[in-house]
């Protein structure tokens, strides 16, 4: 596997409705615990995968061929997303998550 680091968590983004990422953690048997899957299971899931296509060729070949057409249907480049609403952030600034000065500041320079 890579080791190339980030600044930031890399999110698989999969609409829930899909079922994607369950689905997956179900066919590799990983079972949520009160609810929710154990710490860490999605990402070693992840790597796992990662680990056993990078010595499959024959796996990668296959895989590459449906991602490609599944891609060849969807629009070209990437879409940004905002996520924070001012609920949200208002909720930040009480948890002390962000800092409310700053953020007064942040604001005042729009």
């Amino acid at each position: 596997m890579s080791t190339k680091t980030t600044t930031a968590m890399e999110y698989l983004s999969c609409p829930r409705a899909d079922g994607v990422v369950s689905s997956l953690l179900t066919t590799f048997g990983v079972e949520k615990i009160d609810g929710r899957y154990p710490t860490g299971s999605k990402a070693d899931t992840l790597r796992a995968m990662a680990d056993f296509f990078a010595g499959s060729k024959s796996a990668v070949k296959s895989v590459s061929a449906d991602v490609l057409k599944r891609q060849s249907v969807r629009g070209k480049g990437s879409r940004g997303r905002i996520t924070a609403t001012p609920e949200s952030v208002l909720s930040a600034v009480r948890s002390g998550k962000i800092d409310a000065d700053e953020l007064k500041t942040l604001l005042a320079s729009m």
